[in-house]
């Protein structure tokens, strides 16, 4: 599911960004038969607390697609070029790692920016880029996973509104990480 999937639905987009308690009589009747459709469950099943609980179904799935849409945008490195990570980059960069892991005498890394094209780094400004890459994913993980469980502690429909991704900003990276492991979702 994409984010655009999600808000091409008007009762979806109106849910997510003020619930299910600003919508009409009418607007209510047409969302909890929605609901029903989409569940495949009696009309008569779709109880408020079924709502809440949907709510938050509903606005995690679109936090961990935005954290995707971050992570996949790709960053600007600390030599000020713009890096694509998305999943074909990711993989070719491990590859790339694990090619001068194997070949400690290679001494430069043609890379693409995607603002001036390939550019020739040293082997040491390239591991220096793949570690602030790996870094920035990490961090949007990081921040994923505390809206996550914002929204999983959420006890309002208030509280699950106001969870928002632009409005968390992301962790100050330090300029030597402790050690390397590997991302999980």
């Amino acid at each position: 599911m994409k984010i655009e999937d999600i808000y091409t639905n008007y009762l979806d987009q109106e849910f997510l960004k003020f619930g299910y308690g600003s919508f009409t009589v009418s607007l209510k009747n047409q969302f909890v038969q929605m609901i029903s459709d989409r569940k495949s469950l009696p009309f008569t099943s779709i109880t408020e607390q079924f709502i809440f609980e949907y709510h938050k179904e509903l606005k995690q799935e679109f936090i961990k697609l935005q954290c995707e849409e971050d992570v996949l945008t790709g960053f600007t490195a600390s030599n000020g070029h713009v890096y694509r990570t998305n999943r074909d980059d990711q993989t070719n960069m491990i590859g790339q790692k694990d090619f001068l892991n194997d070949h400690p005498e290679v001494a430069t890394v043609k890379w693409k920016t995607e603002d001036q094209g390939y550019i020739i780094h040293t082997r040491e400004e390239w591991l220096k880029i793949y570690l602030e890459a790996f870094y920035n994913k990490m961090m949007k993980l990081e921040k994923y996973n505390q809206l996550k469980e914002k929204i999983r502690l959420a006890t309002t429909e208030a509280e699950i509104i106001a969870v928002d991704w632009d409005s968390v900003e992301l962790p100050v990276e330090s300029e030597e990480p402790e050690e390397e492991t590997q991302p999980t979702e």
